[in-house]
């Protein structure tokens, strides 16, 4: 998942996710925090180096729907994309195929508090637009 993944919370234009402000607001206490994960973020093309290094022929991922879209809806987090783009290409270039997973629970806290994420209708169409970019 990117949230286990990524770290970077605050970074590159992300807004939060439900698990972020959990933590930050301290509902979950005592579970380590996301904050860094595995760092993934900053450590990304040293990370994908080892692909070629391992022999791998595939890569799964998360993207982080707050890294593309910090508010839910609307505008495009062009550093989100660079990342997710920049990724894709060093996987591909040490030999691998990216397999990409959409959305492994981290709800952009924006979707929550607008209109209660999940268990509204609404996520329907937040969602198809989130996958249109």
């Amino acid at each position: 998942a990117a949230m286990q993944m990524e770290g970077g919370w605050n970074l590159g234009g992300k807004g939060q996710n439900v698990f972020d402000a959990a933590y930050l607001n301290a509902t979950m206490p005592g579970h380590g925090t996301p904050f860094r994960a595995a760092d993934h973020y900053n450590k990304w093309k040293e990370d994908i180096g080892y692909l070629g290094q391992l022999g791998a022929t595939a890569y799964r991922f998360s993207v982080s729907w707050p890294r593309i879209l910090p508010n839910c809806t609307g505008a495009v987090n062009e550093e989100g994309i660079a990342f997710y783009s920049n990724l894709i290409d060093e996987v591909r270039r040490n030999g691998a195929e990216p397999f990409l997973t959409m959305f492994h629970w981290d709800l952009p806290q924006a979707c929550q508090d607008q209109f209660n994420g999940f268990q509204s209708d609404r996520i329907i169409d937040a969602f198809a637009e989130y996958a249109s970019v």
